[in-house]
């Protein structure tokens, strides 16, 4: 990995975001989405910025898209499952990892939390975008942030094993004290993914899933928020190196492949 990584390989991030109603009245202390004015972090800002503030580093532009996925903008309107928290549907893009943070922030004053929780669309807008990107350069990481269990379980399988094929990998963050049983079956440790439509078995394990609540051990604390970080990168991060070196083996991309790509992208700067 780390010869890739040397080469120029390039980790692109997305976020998804859940503003389902089962997380709560973000204006109440026993929200998952509440900021204590005091020590404005909560679970969802721990996760984002956990996975961000590794993955901005393999990232030339810093420029990640976020999306949220079960909010209601307007009374009777029905539920969004993919809208890009920065409003902008022609580019969803933010930069830096601050970037996401402002605008999962804005979005709690613009959106009232609704549901379902449905995973399939955020997964089928990134495989949409990782399936132009298959020259060995890019690499990229959807990071979905939940408190429950997902609605459309099949649908997510089924966008999974197709995601298989590309160059992409899915992380996963439970957030609450929900039970998550419904995410074992997606990470493919025990036994590889399988279509429950077309019975086809996902080429490879993309998905590692954690629950925010194994990292803090008990009650969420504020205070001891950089621990939290570290632990949590160290876990959901855990399995994604094997995961890029099995896509690019694959395809028979080696690290002289992806330095070629890099440099002919990036091209070194003349001195002067």
């Amino acid at each position: 990995f780390i010869y890739y990584i040397q080469a120029g390989l390039q980790l692109n991030f997305i976020v998804a975001i859940d503003f389902t109603g089962s997380n709560g009245d973000p204006a109440h202390p026993r929200s998952l989405h509440y900021f204590d004015p005091h020590n404005p972090v909560n679970q969802y800002t721990t996760a984002i910025e956990a996975v961000g503030n590794i993955i901005q580093d393999y990232d030339t532009d810093k420029l990640f898209p976020c999306f949220g996925f079960g909010g209601v903008f307007q009374p009777g309107q029905s539920p969004h499952f993919n809208f890009p928290m920065n409003y902008n549907f022609e580019n969803p893009n933010v930069m830096y990892v601050q970037g996401i943070i402002d605008a999962y922030k804005y979005t709690l004053q613009q959106v009232k939390l609704w549901g379902p929780t449905n995973f399939e669309p955020c997964i089928r807008s990134a495989i949409a975008t990782a399936s132009q990107f298959q020259s060995g350069l890019h690499y990229f990481v959807l990071l979905i942030i939940t408190d429950g269990a997902i609605t459309d379980l099949d649908k997510t399988k089924e966008a999974i094993v197709e995601a298989s094929r590309y160059p992409m990998s899915l992380i996963i963050v439970g957030v609450g004290d929900a039970e998550f049983d419904s995410m074992d079956e997606l990470d493919s440790d025990q036994q590889m993914l399988r279509g429950p439509f077309s019975q086809r078995p996902a080429d490879r394990d993309i998905v590692q899933f954690v629950a925010l609540r194994e990292v803090f051990k008990g009650q969420f604390e504020p205070s001891c928020i950089a621990r939290y970080q570290v632990e949590l990168g160290r876990k959901v991060l855990a399995e994604l190196p094997n995961q890029v070196v099995a896509y690019l083996k694959s395809r028979d991309i080696p690290p002289s492949a992806v330095y070629r790509l890099y440099s002919q992208q990036f091209p070194p700067q003349p001195t002067t």
